[in-house]
């Protein structure tokens, strides 16, 4: 269960990182689902690096112990890494995707704010006149 739902997140980091659309019935394109995307790859590397630090730190620390048994403990520990970092990974994702995904449906429904007008235009100058103090 936990391997499908790592491969779910890994597909999704890269169909958001190469098309920056949004996922689901109202799709929409914004440049910060590319970043999502990419979050979202950095999943496997995070779960390796902290696993890799853990059990060299275990090693380290206790060098009189064989193969069997080093595994036989750290077995959990790294069953609890690969849960939490999916599953923190996976509520990231979504709330942060839906975020954006907010933010760029309002920012189409709302309509563009007039041009403000320049004070120079007003007053019919159109090249700028040299400050007083600057020879």
């Amino acid at each position: 269960m936990i391997l499908g739902l790592q491969v779910t997140l890994t597909i999704m980091g890269i169909y958001l990182l190469f098309t920056g659309k949004s996922v689901g019935k109202d799709k929409v394109k914004d440049w910060r689902f590319r970043l999502v995307g990419g979050f979202l790859l950095t999943l496997f590397p995070l779960m390796l690096l902290v696993s890799l630090v853990i059990g060299v730190v275990y090693g380290i620390m206790h060098p009189d112990k064989g193969v069997d048994a080093v595994t036989q403990d750290l077995h959990w520990t790294f069953i609890a890494i690969e849960v939490g970092t999916t599953l923190l990974y996976t509520f990231i994702a979504i709330g942060w995707a839906a975020a954006i995904q907010k933010r760029a449906q309002a920012r189409a429904a709302a309509p563009l704010p007039p041009a403000p007008v320049q004070p120079a235009a007003q007053a019919g100058l159109t090249q700028q006149q040299p400050h007083p103090m600057i020879p």
